[in-house]
């Protein structure tokens, strides 16, 4: 038994169950009949008016009916046996139902068990992939206003040392500033480098690595 959403998940290996719908079964000529399945089936659903000759045509297609016609005659000449035939049946159809609405409900707990797990994994990837824009995001925002307040603070030094100077070191402080808010957040040598635009000798002479 498999479950239904994930086939290559097996439920268990010791029961195997079949749904067969008599209704769909349309043949009505035992010459017609092609497998022991549909001689079953045959059976099954004319067993009220089976002709002898039809159950010698059933019972040379498929040897195994003969038990089952020999248990019909005891079934309609005896009705001790009959009562117990009957009493059987009931038992084998009590618990066919009973496996159906354990299946049914196993499988109704197992779409359950994968909705819940479903969201848990949603919500798990989603905030991991809010993290990442979150990051990315804190990045983008992070260098501008490094190179915002690097700029602020090359036109203070300017001052001094004159503007053009003073906003060059200003974008490279925000830069390294930068650098080094995303070096404490685990982010790799190479995108630091790719988005700021410094060396690794930078970093390595401003202590950042």
């Amino acid at each position: 038994m498999r479950e239904e959403a994930n086939p290559d998940v097996t439920l268990t290996d010791d029961i195997e169950v079949h749904f067969l719908e008599l209704p769909k079964f349309v043949k009505s000529d035992v010459k017609d009949l092609k497998s022991d399945l549909e001689s079953w089936l045959y059976v099954l659903k004319h067993t009220s008016d089976l002709k002898e000759e039809e159950m010698s045509i059933l019972v040379d297609k498929t040897p195994d009916l003969s038990k089952a016609f020999t248990i019909l005659e005891q079934y309609s000449s005896d009705p001790k046996k009959r009562k117990e035939i009957e009493e059987k049946l009931k038992t084998d159809r009590d618990y066919a139902y009973d496996l159906a609405a354990r299946f049914e409900a196993g499988e109704r707990q197992g779409i359950e068990k994968g909705i819940e797990k479903g969201i848990e994994k949603g919500i798990e990837k989603g905030i991991e992939k809010g993290i990442e824009k979150g990051i990315e995001k804190g990045i983008e925002k992070g260098i501008e206003k490094g190179i915002e307040k690097g700029i602020e603070k090359g036109i203070e030094k300017g001052i001094e040392k004159g503007i053009e100077k003073g906003i060059e070191k200003g974008i490279e402080k925000g830069k390294l500033e930068s650098a080094r808010k995303m070096f404490a957040e685990d982010l790799s040598l190479e995108v630091i480098l790719r988005i700021t635009g410094l060396s690794e000798k930078d970093l390595k002479d401003h202590g950042i690595i």
